[in-house]
C-alpha cells in the first residue's frame, strides 16, 4: 500500500471515528472508560466496531472502509489501527473478534469457510488469528459457510445467524438477510439447512453507478421514494420478469421524453430486481407464509413491504444487534467472557 492511501485512510478514519456514535452517559458526556475487547463488523462497504466492558457496549464507531474500498492486509491493519487508535484497552493484547470480508482471501486474513450444516455454536471453533496483525491486539476472525450443492458462500450473515439462534438453539424458519448479496436461510434446529444468495443490491449499485442510467436514478442519497411507486414495481418484477431489460432502458427513454424523476426511476429499478428476488426466492424455499427479515431498519422495511406484496409476513431484527450478539458469543467461546 502506497504513503497516499495509507495517509487518506488514516485521516478519514480519523475523521470519522471522533466522536460519531459514541456512547453518553446520562450527562450526554462521552464515555471514556477502558474495554475488554473489541468486537468487529466488516462488511463489503464499511467497518463498524463496538467497544466492549462488562458485557455491555461502551463505545461504537464506524467508517466506510469496507472490503471494496482497501487493497490487502496492509490497508486492512492500518484501517483498524485508525479507527481504535485512542481506544483505551483494560490490558494487553486486547482481545478482537471479526466476522465478515476482513476473512476473504482479498481480505486481512483468509478464514476458511466451514461446513454449513454445522452447530452455529460451534462456529467460533474455526476462528483463525491474524498474524502480526495490529501490536498489542489477539486478533481472531470468525469462517464464513460455505454449500457444495448448490454451489454457495456467505461470510458475515452467519454471525448474525449465530446472534439469531444463540438464546433460541431449535430456531428454525426461513431468515432472510437482505444487502448487496442477500442470503435467504432455512434453519432447522439452530442449523443452516440450506442458503440461496441473490445480488440484487449489487446488480443495483452496477447499474446506477456503472451503466447509462445512472443520469436517469441519479445520486444514491438515501433511497426515499414513495411506497406505492416501489410495491407496483415489486409486482411488476412478479410478474413479468422477462421484461427487465426493456423496461431498464424504458426509464431512460422515459426520463428523456417525460421528465421522469429520479426517485420514481429508482423505486422502479429496485422494486424489479426485488421482485424477481423474492419470486425466486420464495419458489427454491417452499412457498413460506412468514420468514425473519434481518438487517438495518430501512432496507428491512423495504424487504417488509415487498414481502407483502407477495402475501408474505415477517418479523424484523436488527441485523447489527445480532451481529454484536453473535460476536459476544463467539468471544465467550474463545476468550472465556471477560477477557481473563
Amino acid at each position: 500500500m502506497d504513503v497516499v492511501a495509507h495517509t487518506r485512510i488514516v485521516a478519514t478514519a480519523r475523521r470519522l471515528a471522533a466522536g460519531h456514535g459514541r456512547a453518553r452517559d446520562g450527562w450526554g458526556r462521552a464515555m471514556t472508560a477502558a474495554y475488554d475487547w473489541l468486537a468487529v463488523d466488516w462488511s463489503h462497504r464499511r467497518l463498524r466496531a463496538w467497544a466492549m466492558a462488562d458485557g455491555e457496549v461502551v463505545d461504537t464507531r464506524e467508517t466506510p472502509w469496507g472490503m471494496t474500498r482497501l487493497a490487502g492486509p496492509p490497508a486492512f491493519a492500518t484501517a483498524f489501527a485508525a479507527l481504535v487508535e485512542d481506544w483505551t484497552p483494560a490490558r494487553r493484547p486486547a482481545a478482537v473478534v471479526v466476522c465478515g470480508m476482513a476473512g476473504a482471501r482479498e481480505g486481512w486474513h483468509p478464514a476458511a469457510y466451514a461446513a454449513h450444516d454445522g452447530d452455529l455454536r460451534e462456529l467460533p471453533r474455526a476462528a483463525v488469528r491474524v498474524p502480526d496483525g495490529a501490536a498489542g491486539f489477539d486478533i481472531r476472525i470468525l469462517p464464513g459457510l460455505r454449500q457444495a450443492e448448490p454451489p454457495d458462500v456467505m461470510r458475515g450473515e452467519e454471525t448474525r445467524l449465530l446472534g439469531l439462534v444463540a438464546d433460541t438453539p431449535d430456531a428454525g424458519g426461513v431468515v432472510v438477510l437482505p444487502g448487496m448479496h442477500g442470503k435467504w436461510v432455512q434453519l432447522a434446529r439452530g442449523r443452516v439447512a440450506r442458503f440461496r444468495t441473490a445480488m440484487t443490491g449489487e446488480v443495483f449499485a452496477a447499474v446506477a453507478e456503472h451503466t447509462l442510467l445512472r443520469h436517469t436514478l441519479g445520486d444514491n442519497g438515501d433511497d426515499e421514494w414513495d411506497a406505492g411507486d416501489f410495491a407496483a414495481a415489486v409486482a411488476e418484477g412478479r410478474d413479468a420478469p422477462a421484461a427487465l431489460l426493456r423496461r431498464a432502458f424504458g426509464l431512460r427513454a422515459e426520463a428523456i421524453l417525460n421528465g421522469l424523476a429520479p426517485d420514481l426511476a429508482r423505486a422502479r429499478l429496485s422494486g424489479w430486481l426485488t421482485g424477481l428476488e423474492i419470486a425466486d426466492a420464495l419458489a427454491q424455499f417452499g412457498e413460506p407464509r412468514r420468514v425473519t427479515l434481518v438487517g438495518e431498519p430501512p432496507q428491512v422495511e423495504r424487504y417488509a413491504a415487498a414481502l407483502a406484496v407477495f402475501g408474505v409476513a415477517s418479523d424484523r431484527r436488527d441485523g447489527g444487534a445480532l451481529a454484536r450478539a453473535g460476536l459476544i458469543r463467539a468471544h465467550r467461546r474463545l476468550f472465556g467472557g471477560a477477557r481473563p
